[in-house]
């Protein structure tokens, strides 16, 4: 699949591309979720770069993740 680098928007093609996305459902005139000094959006993570609550470790994406191996920020 053919992805685009958003910071150049430079397509990428040739290769295999893992998509991770996350949805945030907002009421009209909501404002978004904004992430904290550790690059967390959503309540009571501990690490970094988390997507959700609850999460240890870093760069997880849900409710309650557990990642301890393969920490992107250790």
């Amino acid at each position: 699949m053919s992805t685009i680098r958003v910071s150049n928007f430079a397509i990428l093609s040739d290769r295999s591309t893992e998509i991770l996305t996350a949805v945030e459902c907002l009421k009209p005139g909501q404002k978004a979720c904004s992430a904290d000094s550790d690059g967390n959006i959503g309540s009571g993570n501990r690490g970094k770069n988390n997507f959700g609550t609850n999460n240890i470790g870093n760069s997880n994406i849900g409710y309650y993740a557990k990642c301890y191996k393969n920490d992107d920020d250790s």
